[in-house]
């Protein structure tokens, strides 16, 4: 099993909309991948981010795969 882990930053504005706009849309296209990878066990995608963080960041992701 593997476990992918993945956060992005975003730019204050990008393609006209801000980077609570652009988050909304990469969480609905990437939750839209469930059931369409093969292999794909698991995925969970948030906004919430731990304060601890050494990294800014508005999006993780962590999937699992076997």
């Amino acid at each position: 099993m593997i476990r992918h882990i993945v956060w992005w930053t975003l730019k204050p504005e990008a393609e006209g909309r801000s980077a609570a706009e652009n988050a909304e849309l990469m969480k609905k296209a990437v939750r839209g991948l469930v059931g369409k990878i093969l292999g794909l066990l698991s995925l969970d995608i948030s906004g919430t981010v731990l304060g601890s963080s050494t990294m800014p960041a508005e999006l993780v992701l962590h999937s699992t795969h076997g």
